[in-house]
């Protein structure tokens, strides 16, 4: 009996190791199938690139399910066109006569003419006042002026005993500067000149007394250089003096300011 049942329980052990062999095959069969399934790619899907669209079938035709390739949805090349030939025509080359050379030319601006300073003062040795004047002249226009002057000379004895005689000039003129340009005039004037001279005679004991004044005529052709904005003007005349009786020629010199 003890036989037997020592038979059944090693019967027992056998069919316990076989079925723990059988688990453990199954298992492993079941993790290698596993590995296979994941070890296989799958292709990346991207919910940005959508699917081409297949073609509208033209309306009226059946509808034919057509597998789209990459041939059929890459857009058709445009066509070739053949280049048109193109003539070139040769140009004449005109011949150049004379070189031409830019020179730079300054712009000149105009010139001022207006006259600033319209009064001058000047000493006139000689001239239109016979023996020396003073002289002042004022410019009613640009080239008109007004001019009057007054020389005096005295000679003789001052003593009780003896004789005297003064002369005093006063030329009145108008002159014309219109001739010349800027600084530099001809002037050409006119008018009169009034002279009074005056005497007296003594011997100590009686005295003679006399006086007089007469008006001549008295002209003027000069060089005359007068700054429009003022400064020193000079001329130099010809300065006639001029009566019913006899015409005198005299000579003029002058230099001053003008302001």
């Amino acid at each position: 009996m003890t036989t037997s049942l020592r038979s059944r329980s090693q019967s027992i052990r056998g069919l316990s190791v076989k079925a723990q062999a059988s688990s453990i095959l199954a298992v492993a069969l079941f993790a290698s199938r596993e590995s296979r399934a994941t070890d296989e790619p799958t292709p990346p899907s991207s919910p940005a690139d959508p699917a081409p669209a297949e073609p509208e079938a033209p309306s009226g035709a059946a509808s034919v399910n057509t597998p789209v390739t990459a041939a059929s949805a890459a857009p058709a090349a445009p066509p070739q066109v053949a280049p048109v030939p193109v003539a070139y025509a040769p140009v004449p080359l005109l011949p150049v006569p004379y070189p031409y050379v830019l020179v730079p030319v300054a712009v000149s601006q105009p010139e001022d003419t207006t006259r600033r300073a319209l009064n001058a003062v000047y000493l006139e040795m000689g001239g239109n006042g016979i023996f020396y004047s003073v002289n002042y002249e004022r410019f009613i226009t640009e080239d008109i002026a007004a001019r009057i002057g007054v020389g005096y000379l005295s000679f003789g004895e001052s003593s009780y005993n003896g004789s005297s005689v003064s002369f005093t000039s006063v030329p009145l003129m108008v002159n014309y500067l219109g001739v010349g340009k800027l600084n530099h005039r001809l002037e050409l004037g006119g008018g009169l000149v009034i002279v009074h001279l005056s005497a007296r005679a003594s011997d100590g004991v009686a005295t003679a007394f006399g006086e007089g004044s007469f008006i001549g005529g008295t002209a003027s052709i000069a060089y005359r250089y007068v700054p429009l904005d003022g400064g020193f003007n000079f001329k130099v005349a010809f300065t006639p003096l001029l009566s019913a009786v006899v015409t005198v020629p005299t000579l003029g010199l002058s230099f001053g300011t003008a302001f």
